[in-house]
């Protein structure tokens, strides 16, 4: 199965944010961090990473200005909602939230939505 390019830097990232938690999972429990939060957060991510890839090339390939940008936020406004949720049923499920975990994962949602970003203007660019 071939990746598809634009897709490749958030597999990379994935990648070695994923290798990054691992090999560090000492010194971040040791700074009191929840590794398991941090490694389900980083995989969530980088689904709404690709799911958000998908219908953003949807909308380019349609080649209406209008339907790219109504796609272009409906992805935004769902990932969005979607991570809200997600860590509203993780603080709700869990006796003690850690929010250093949370606040790693919220930095690692602006560096996904920082890609997609990146990667998205590159290609209007070139249309």
């Amino acid at each position: 199965m071939k990746i598809p390019k634009g897709l490749l830097p958030v597999c990379a990232l994935f990648l070695v944010l994923s290798i990054i938690i691992f090999l560090s999972r000492n010194a971040l429990e040791k700074y009191g961090m929840d590794v398991n939060v941090l490694i389900w957060g980083n995989v969530f991510l980088f689904l709404l990473g690709c799911i958000s890839f998908f219908i953003q090339q949807s909308a380019l390939r349609s080649g209406s200005p209008q339907v790219f940008t109504r796609y272009f936020y409906l992805s935004f406004v769902v990932k969005f909602i979607l991570v809200a949720v997600t860590v509203l049923l993780y603080s709700l499920n869990t006796p003690k939230v850690n929010k250093a975990s949370v606040l790693v994962c919220m930095v690692l949602y602006l560096v996904y939505v920082f890609i997609e970003l990146s990667f998205v203007l590159k290609s209007v660019r070139k249309k």
